[in-house]
């Protein structure tokens, strides 16, 4: 939804606001506490002598580590072997004991550890799986593995790529980061990343990690993505912006209620009295009911 050229600087305040409430207003509406890719270092639980825990972030990527201590200390000696517990359901974030044992029956006595939300990456072979890039000679192109990775896991394959390609001499490091949700490519020497040479592949790619493929990022040892990558489904973020645009006509316009238009052609009406059905339509199989 980025401003054109003629697009009114004096609303970006008006859509920032719709945004923002509109996405608070999904959350709440799907009974959700986030959507995007969270690394959660330490959530507690009641245990109540459960053999089951929810997680507050779902779907569950991966379960790092779960400690059960009714002193809360979480001491090494209270960590559970995962060979004892299963993510039984990773869409609804649901963990269960598996030696037929149970949590605790304490208060904030189960640790969780885990990685959660949304964050799917498809790289697809002969579409968008390269990366060009220029250690001061000539341009290298790398090819990355097709499949389908999380915004770390994609980090770390394009890591990998690059520092193992027999063309490039130079030691990178690439990273997802979190907070501002971006991908970082980093060189211990200047590069160039070339997303304007001929082809599509490593556009499509640029596309998809949140770099503006219309210029190169040259002269620096390291480039932050120009866009937030979420990996969040796209059904989801038009949802938000279907509300936002209609919203935004709503205030600009004053489309409160309903109006009616006759012409030549026949006659319409029009409804401006509540959220757009098709995007509730569109949020429908993202609410959850866990019991």
């Amino acid at each position: 939804m980025s401003p054109t050229a003629t697009f009114p600087t004096t609303d970006s305040e008006i859509f920032i606001q719709l945004i923002n409430t509109t996405t608070q207003f999904i959350l709440t509406y799907t009974k959700r506490r986030s959507f995007k890719y969270k690394t959660i270092s330490s959530e507690l639980h009641d245990g109540l002598g459960q053999p089951r825990l929810l997680t507050d972030i779902f779907p569950v990527i991966s379960l790092t580590s779960i400690h059960d201590d009714k002193d809360r200390n979480f001491g090494s000696g209270t960590l559970i072997s995962s060979d004892y517990y299963q993510v039984q359901d990773s869409v609804s974030g649901i963990i269960r004991r598996l030696d037929g044992n149970v949590f605790s029956d304490g208060r904030s006595n189960v640790k969780l550890v885990y990685s959660a939300g949304y964050s799917s990456f498809d790289v697809m072979e002969y579409f968008n799986d390269q990366i060009i890039v220029n250690e001061g000679g000539s341009d290298i192109t790398i090819s990355l593995t097709a499949g389908e990775y999380n915004s770390s896991t994609l980090a770390t394959h394009i890591q990998s790529v690059l520092n193992s390609n027999a063309g490039t001499s130079n030691t990178y490091t690439v990273s997802y980061r979190e907070s501002a949700h971006r991908f970082l490519i980093a060189s211990n020497a200047a590069i160039t990343i070339n997303w304007t040479a001929t082809g599509s592949r490593h556009k499509e790619l640029g596309k998809l990690i949140g770099f503006n493929v219309n210029a190169n990022d040259t002269g620096q040892t390291s480039y932050f993505s120009d866009y937030p990558a979420l990996g969040i489904p796209e059904d989801l973020v038009e949802a938000v912006s279907t509300i936002v645009r209609f919203r935004y006509e709503e205030i600009r316009e004053r489309r409160i209620g309903k109006t009616s238009e006759s012409t030549d052609m026949g006659s319409s009406s029009f409804s401006y009295s509540g959220i757009p059905s098709v995007a509730l339509d569109m949020l429908a199989p993202y609410v959850m009911l866990r019991v």
